[in-house]
């Protein structure tokens, strides 16, 4: 299939030209600093910690009797 070429003549590329960016911000060097309001939030008081738990008693030395049923036991394991 043959394409007619002088129907659409080639319309010859124009160079891509990106927009200029914009210009920087100005910045003034001897500017009054703005007032700030100092703010002060006040929550209320934190509760009081709980009480400290006195330590558990050491545990008691288990005296075993002499009974030989349960010292058999005992060596079994």
């Amino acid at each position: 299939m043959l394409l007619n070429t002088e129907s659409c003549p080639l319309v010859p590329a124009t160079p891509f030209v990106a927009e200029p960016a914009p210009p920087p911000p100005t910045v003034t060097v001897n500017a009054e600093p703005e007032e700030t309001a100092n703010v002060l939030v006040l929550y209320p008081p934190a509760p009081p910690p709980p009480p400290l738990r006195p330590a558990p008693p050491p545990p008691a030395t288990t005296r075993y009797s002499t009974d030989v049923g349960l010292l058999t036991k005992l060596l079994r394991f």
